[in-house]
C-alpha cells in the first residue's frame, strides 16, 4: 500500500471550481510499485472532477501505522476497492 499526496485544482466540468482554487488529495492506493500508485492516484483524482498539478508525496505504508487512527477506515477501503483518499480544498482568494 502506498500513501500518494498531491496537488489538484478543479477541472473545467468541477462544480467546486466556482469557489475553490485548489486540493491536496491524501490518497491510499493498494499497487506493487510507486509508479503505478501516482499513476492510479492521479487517476481517482481526475474521476473526481480534480486536474493534476504535482506529486508532493509518495511512500510505503503498513495497516498498523492507522490502527489508532480515523483514517484507518480510509486504509481498509482503499485495500478493499484498491484506492481511496481524503480531499482537502482551499478557498479561491478572488472570491473572498
Amino acid at each position: 500500500m502506498y500513501f500518494v499526496m498531491l496537488e489538484l485544482v478543479p477541472s473545467e466540468n468541477n462544480e467546486e471550481k466556482e469557489y475553490c482554487e485548489g486540493a491536496f488529495l491524501d490518497c491510499w492506493v493498494d499497487y506493487d510499485s510507486e509508479a503505478e500508485a501516482v499513476e492510479r492516484a492521479k487517476d481517482y483524482a481526475s474521476s473526481e472532477g480534480w486536474d493534476y498539478v504535482e506529486t508532493k508525496e509518495v511512500y510505503e505504508v503498513q495497516r498498523e501505522k492507522y490502527l489508532d487512527d480515523e483514517i484507518l477506515e480510509i486504509y481498509d477501503e482503499a485495500c478493499d476497492y484498491g484506492v481511496s483518499g481524503l480531499f482537502y480544498t482551499w478557498p479561491d482568494e478572488d472570491e473572498e
